[in-house]
């Protein structure tokens, strides 16, 4: 693994801090036809001043903030991250993402880990570092993989249903599932398989133990 201001581990996308299009659009961060500014902190002390415009043209997030690395040199950063309107697939409004400042991707999340300043595309770590940024069930034990996707998708499945209750959404259009009951039958069937795994798994275990009685 490549070495990056010191750094030798492997990080998570739950570990570090990322700015999610999902939760900036449901905390009005960003907010179509308007202007909008505030901060964004996290758990572990940062924060970072941000400046969000969805008016005309101008559809963008500025972030505004400094880092520090290990030898404690500080620099600010001041930049745009352009955001792109596309039609959703059930020709019901449009889906916003961000594009990646660095790769020009589009993203719904943007994350910034390794010491890497800016917030950019999970995949584009892996291009511009050598270096991957895990989802938490890649860094789980064998044991612990299964139990962790399928609460992992359960949570999903949760705020999914919750979301869609919420809207009033229809589960059909023009006789076909919509993309988001698509969805949800396909996480919904990984469970099962998930949960079938770490029976097993649970099962194995306890009969091991029953044998050495």
């Amino acid at each position: 693994m490549r070495k990056i201001k010191g750094l030798f581990y492997a990080e998570t996308v739950s570990g570090s801090c990322r700015i999610d299009m999902r939760f900036m659009l449901k905390n009005n961060y960003i907010i179509r036809g308007a202007k909008t500014s505030g901060v964004l902190e996290w758990t572990g002390g940062q924060a970072v001043n941000f400046k969000s415009q969805m008016k005309g043209t101008k559809k963008y997030l500025r972030l505004i903030y400094s880092v520090s690395n290990h030898r404690g040199e500080r620099t600010d950063l001041d930049y745009k991250i352009e955001i792109d309107e596309v039609p959703s697939n059930l020709k019901k409004g449009k889906i916003l993402y961000f594009l990646c400042p660095e790769s020009g991707k589009r993203s719904r999340t943007l994350i910034s880990a390794y010491g890497e300043p800016k917030f950019i595309n999970r995949e584009y770590y892996e291009t511009k570092y050598g270096l991957r940024v895990y989802y938490g069930c890649q860094r789980t034990s064998k044991n612990d993989y299964h139990n962790t996707r399928y609460f992992d998708l359960k949570r999903k499945v949760e705020r999914l249903e919750a979301e869609l209750n919420e809207k009033h959404r229809n589960t059909h259009y023009r006789g076909k599932p919509t993309r988001e009951q698509n969805q949800l039958a396909k996480w919904k069937q990984e469970m099962n398989y998930h949960d079938q795994e770490r029976l097993k798994i649970f099962n194995a275990q306890i009969k091991k133990q029953f044998s050495h009685w």
